[in-house]
């Protein structure tokens, strides 16, 4: 039986974040891919176990640093998950704790985090598009016409970049498949010597 690859801890917190899993994370802003982490202290009167020691729990177990048929819970293990899930968020280079949104004491301690992730992507297609750009000047009336017809695609559905076999060889599979229909259909001028046959292959 082929065991399941484990998600990276980032992808692994962006999905329990979406389906709102653990009382103790949340999201803030998903835009700006900013969250929060409960991060109040055991001996607080308003600690609460399934709030604030889930995520810990949960990411050990998952992590294989926590086995419940072997384990008994206690303090010192409860620290030891805090303190591995926090060491394991600080040595992410995609994921940055936004130090002046947190709360180190109190009933409301909490650790404020940002993906990064996002406004990298953001910052690729934008050089990819600058690229792009600078490529076209080289192409004829037809092919540039298509490329900003690819480019508006990108835009209006927030697809990710797409590469013309003319101008780079990087081709995503959606977008591809879209120009191939809109040859087919003819609502988009063919270029001399491309033919829609030819994106079978990058499709």
């Amino acid at each position: 039986m082929r065991v399941p690859r484990r998600l990276p801890m980032r992808l692994w917190i962006k999905e329990k974040l979406d389906k709102s899993e653990f009382p103790g994370m949340r999201w803030i802003d998903r835009e700006e891919g900013k969250f929060e982490v409960s991060w109040t202290h055991g001996s607080r009167q308003t600690w609460n176990r399934e709030r604030d020691l889930k995520v810990f729990k949960e990411w050990a177990a998952y992590t294989g640093k926590y086995k419940p048929d072997e384990q008994e819970v206690d303090g010192e293990l409860a620290k030891r998950w805090k303190t591995n899930f926090r060491c394991a968020l600080n040595a992410l280079p995609e994921i940055e704790l936004i130090r002046e949104e947190s709360e180190g004491r109190g009933d409301k301690a909490r650790k404020v985090y940002r993906m990064k992730h996002d406004k990298v992507m953001k910052t690729k297609t934008r050089k990819i598009k600058e690229t792009r750009k600078r490529l076209k000047t080289d192409l004829a009336p037809l092919d540039r016409e298509i490329i900003e017809i690819v480019d508006q695609m990108e835009d209006d559905f927030s697809w990710s970049p797409l590469v013309i076999k003319h101008t780079t060889e990087q081709a995503e599979h959606d977008g591809m498949a879209q120009m191939k229909r809109l040859l087919e259909r003819g609502h988009i001028y063919q270029p001399f010597g491309w033919h829609a046959s030819s994106l079978v292959e990058a499709c």
